[in-house]
C-alpha cells in the first residue's frame, strides 16, 4: 500500500510510517531485552522489517513463500550468530517439511 501512495496521500503515507516506526520500536525493544544495545537493536530492528517486508512483496510476486521464508530463516541465524537470542523451537515454517534425521 505505501508504494501505490501518491505524492496527495500525505495522511496514508503519514499512518503508514507511523505504523512502521511502532514496528521497528517494538522489535528492537525485544532486541534490547535480548541483550543487544540500543543503536544494533534499532538498525538490526529496521534491518528486520525491510527484510519482511521485500521477503513479502518477492512473496506475493512468485505466489510462493519461499521469498519471504528464505529472508526470515537468514536474520534468525544472523541474530542467533550473534548470540543474543535462543534458536525457534515452533518447528519449521509450515510450507516446509521437517528434514528427516533417520539414518538411511
Amino acid at each position: 500500500m505505501a508504494l501505490e501512495s501518491g505524492s496527495d496521500d500525505a495522511a496514508l503515507r503519514s499512518e503508514l510510517a507511523a505504523a512502521f516506526a511502532t514496528m521497528r520500536g517494538r522489535i528492537a525493544a525485544a532486541l534490547v531485552r535480548a541483550g543487544h544495545p540500543q543503536a544494533l537493536a534499532d538498525g538490526l530492528a529496521a534491518l528486520i522489517v525491510a527484510a519482511y517486508e521485500g521477503g513479502l512483496l518477492q512473496a506475493r510476486v512468485a505466489q510462493h513463500t519461499a521469498p519471504l521464508v528464505m529472508a526470515m530463516d537468514a536474520l534468525r541465524a544472523l541474530l542467533q550468530a550473534s548470540g543474543h537470542t535462543s534458536s525457534r523451537t515452533s518447528g519449521p515454517p509450515p510450507d516446509k517439511e521437517p528434514h528427516d534425521e533417520r539414518p538411511r
